[in-house]
């Protein structure tokens, strides 16, 4: 069976430099037969505050409160905010339309869906609150419910256009999933339509296509590049329900259970990931996408030394494009102390991809704090300021490596020229902090290590600033309460 199915994805890690990964899953031409604290409601009027509003401004404040929970994140806050919004306008569609969203965010998809079919009550006519009906059906798993659900509309909206194909291509009716999509394209449509629509739609007319060019009449393909799609437009129940569906008829697909895997991964569910990846590579050690996948759980789970040896594996396979394999190889290995292996993958990103400034730092600081090499640390600094001459990173880099090879005259001046280009970069503060306590000038180191903090009060310069400040402090109190112990200690940073 031939299996062309080209996938990209993009799956973000927080890691120390935050890298996004972007990778080609399944290779082409292929022969396989594989909360912020709610605010206070209190009525009570204290002097000089406004008094409680009422009508349709408290609504409105409701849901300007609710609106801006929503932004932050915080659903179930902003939930309630406009269920008091329902209470005070009762006849109105909006607030309930809002409580539907804030409950779907909070994957709460029966209150979703409550919410939705209040909404409709008030107008039935809302495109928004149809396609809200319809997506918490879909979360909740009553396929059969959202396609009658999204069949039945008979409004040209394109959103519902949009669903009305996804149903389609998941019910197995892709003439019809292709006439819908089509209709939300620019060049086939000229109306005006929302800039969503037409890329997801896009992604399932491509998806046809590649079955199309591969003339593989095995219907599990179709349905796996449907499966695929779905899980790049967000469709997470159909992709899992699509899947299993395969992998019932044809248990040793490979491409199924890598994209099965690549779904739990996406959704931070890392056993039921690597059960699929284990899978695949059973049907298949030397596929690259399935080891880098694996790799991908095993750095969630904190296992630094499997995320080693799989993205080794998925770069000896072919992996492409390799800077996050070697990133996370990189960052794994400082995790267990494998600086030689760390600054080996760190220098092969640099020598792929040097575009950005940020990307010397971690060489340099292993060079200097780990591996006892500051020459070597200048050499990575001075290509910094080389590549990007006007970025005060590199400049700071410089700085920091010759003052660890003793040159410090040399760093100042890099220094002071880091902060010409930014005034407001705490590393270059903190490695003034450095300098200074280095020449025996300890307020001045102190001044510079509070700068640093302040500027970065969460950041690791902000943090090791800190550290300093708070260690020259407490050797001057001590100092001065052996003269003065009556002397108040002042606050750390």
């Amino acid at each position: 069976m031939l299996v062309s199915t080209g996938l990209m994805f993009t799956f973000i890690y927080s890691t120390a430099i935050n890298p996004s990964v972007l990778t080609n899953i399944l290779s082409a031409q292929e022969n396989t037969s594989n909360e912020a604290s709610e605010e206070n409601e209190s009525t009570s009027i204290e002097e000089g505050a406004a008094p409680e509003e009422t009508g349709s401004q408290s609504y409105q404040t409701k849901i300007e409160k609710g609106d801006a929970l929503f932004k932050e994140g915080y659903y179930e806050l902003a939930a309630q905010q406009y269920e008091q919004a329902s209470v005070i306008e009762t006849d109105l569609s909006e607030p309930f339309n809002k409580l539907g969203a804030a409950y779907f965010e909070n994957e709460d998809y029966e209150k979703a869906l409550d919410a939705f079919t209040e909404s409709l009550k008030k107008n039935s006519t809302q495109a928004i609150a149809q396609i809200g009906l319809g997506r918490s059906l879909l979360a909740l798993e009553k396929f059969d419910a959202a396609t009658q659900h999204f069949a039945q509309l008979t409004m040209n909206d394109p959103g519902i256009v949009y669903y009305q194909g996804v149903m389609s291509a998941y019910n197995g009716d892709y003439e019809k999933a292709k006439l819908n999509f089509t209709q939300l394209i620019p060049e086939k449509n000229t109306a005006k339509i929302g800039s969503e629509w037409p890329g997801k739609a896009q992604n399932y007319l491509n998806s046809m296509e590649e079955y199309v060019g591969a003339q593989d009449p095995n219907p599990n393909y179709i349905k796996t590049l449907m499966a695929r799609s779905f899980v790049e437009t967000g469709e997470k129940t159909l992709a899992i329900n699509t899947l299993y569906k395969v992998l019932q008829q044809e248990s040793d697909y490979r491409d199924a259970w890598i994209i099965l895997g690549y779904t739990y991964l996406n959704e931070e569910q890392w056993n039921e990931a690597q059960d699929a990846l284990f899978k695949a590579v059973e049907i298949d050690p030397t596929k690259a996408e399935t080891r880098y996948f694996l790799g991908l759980t095993y750095y969630a789970k904190e296992d630094y030394t499997s995320t080693i040896a799989q993205m080794e594996l998925a770069l000896q396979s072919g992996f492409k494009p390799v800077l996050d394999p070697y990133t996370k190889i990189g960052d794994s290995a400082v995790h267990v102390q494998d600086y030689q292996k760390a600054i080996e993958a760190y220098e092969k990103i640099l020598v792929l991809d040097s575009g950005e400034v940020d990307l010397f730092i971690r060489p340099v600081w292993i060079y200097i704090d780990h591996l006892n090499n500051p020459k070597k640390a200048i050499e990575w600094a001075e290509r910094a300021v080389t590549e990007h001459p006007n970025e005060a990173m590199g400049y700071n880099l410089l700085g920091w490596a010759q003052m660890a090879n003793g040159e410090l005259e040399e760093a100042e001046q890099n220094l002071n020229y880091a902060l010409v280009l930014d005034s407001k970069l705490a590393a270059a503060y903190l490695n003034f902090g450095t300098l200074y306590e280095k020449e025996g000038k300890l307020e001045q180191a102190k001044e510079n290590y509070k700068r640093a903090y302040t500027l970065d009060p969460s950041g690791s310069a902000g943090n090791r600033a800190a550290e300093n400040y708070n260690r020259l402090q407490n050797t001057t109190t001590e100092s001065q309460n052996t003269v003065t112990p009556s002397d108040k200690t002042t606050p750390t940073l």
